[in-house]
């Protein structure tokens, strides 16, 4: 059992080491002229988002797209493009989805409203419930200072058929 493990937990780290090996060595092939190149082509494409992939970005995806998409960051980087400029090229290539934050257009504007209107909603519903319980509280107040009243008259109703029921026993007993 304790062999089991130890195997298990051996090809885990071996499995790690190969997938950070590869992404290093994907990462290794393109060069770059400056420093600051480099830095903004990693920032990038950790900012990016995979077309294909479903929220991985860039960095992360092996799809052919993200392959594509890092070898044209890379030369429009190298070409001396901002990284504004280069989001902007592909943004309008792939649309907004490639972005982790979407700007606030029509297209978009169900994505950035939607949050803010179901806690509208929500916060409704709880109002409503809220003020619905203590209208049914008051309501409930109003009987139950009415009880006594009620219970008093069933008290001398159970005391009077308690009573003719006593009698009647007698009676039958005579």
């Amino acid at each position: 059992m304790m062999k089991r493990v130890l195997l298990s937990l051996l090809m885990l780290v071996a499995a790690c080491i190969n997938v950070h090996a590869e992404n290093a060595s994907q990462h290794h092939l393109y060069a770059f002229e400056t420093a600051a190149q480099e830095e903004a082509f990693n920032e990038l494409i950790l900012e990016l988002r995979c077309p294909k992939c479903q929220n991985q970005n860039l960095m992360d995806s092996d799809a052919e797209i993200s392959q594509d998409m890092k070898r044209r960051i890379h030369g429009m980087l190298l070409k001396g493009q901002s990284q504004e400029e280069i989001v902007e090229t592909l943004r309008a290539r792939y649309g907004d989805f490639i972005t982790y934050q979407p700007p606030f257009n029509l297209q978009t504007a169900f994505l950035w409203l939607f949050p803010a209107g179901l806690l509208a909603l929500l916060l409704f519903v709880l109002l409503r419930k809220l003020t619905r319980s203590n209208a049914q509280g008051r309501s409930s107040q109003a009987v139950s200072e009415e009880q006594p009243e009620h219970d008093k008259q069933f008290a001398n109703w159970l005391a009077q058929q308690q009573h003719d029921t006593k009698t009647e026993q007698e009676r039958d007993h005579d």
